[in-house]
């Protein structure tokens, strides 16, 4: 799983402007042009990355991190206590209080990546509901 943060302010107007860039040929190839201490170098992208490539700069120029991960059946417990950002042994604990469902391959725990995004969509939607009513509520008693 690769992470990228959110990038400092003074590179999100070079985000958006990549972004731009693509939308205006949804069609093309990609090429990059590459250059550091390294030397320089041209590069040409299949055009099925064009989705994810505009999708990831789209995020990252509206000031959010994002997170690429690969489409594997099953993952190891590390990959998807990452993947919720909560700890292993947290991860651990929802296993076996039947939060969430595993299988065992010889001694090893794992767990379908649809299980894990279902038990975080739902996860989710459940704290956004939760912040909905504490804003609600507060807005209510004239709180700001």
């Amino acid at each position: 799983m690769l992470s990228v943060q959110p990038l400092p302010p003074d590179q999100l107007q070079d985000a958006t402007e990549a972004v731009r860039t693509l939308e205006e040929h949804p069609q093309g190839q990609v090429h990059l042009h590459l250059s550091g201490s390294g030397g320089q170098a041209d590069v040409a992208l299949p055009p099925q990355l064009m989705p994810l490539l505009r999708a990831a700069l789209d995020h990252l120029a509206s000031g959010n991190g994002i997170q690429l991960l690969p489409l594997q059946p099953d993952l190891t417990t590390k990959e998807a206590a990452d993947l919720l950002q909560i700890s292993r042994p947290h991860l651990m604990r929802l296993v076996d209080q039947g939060k969430l469902p595993y299988h065992m391959v010889g001694t090893h725990h794992r767990l379908k990546l649809a299980d894990v995004l279902g038990f975080k969509e739902v996860r989710d939607s459940k704290r956004a509901s939760a912040l909905n009513a504490l804003a609600q509520e507060s807005q209510a008693m004239g709180l700001r």
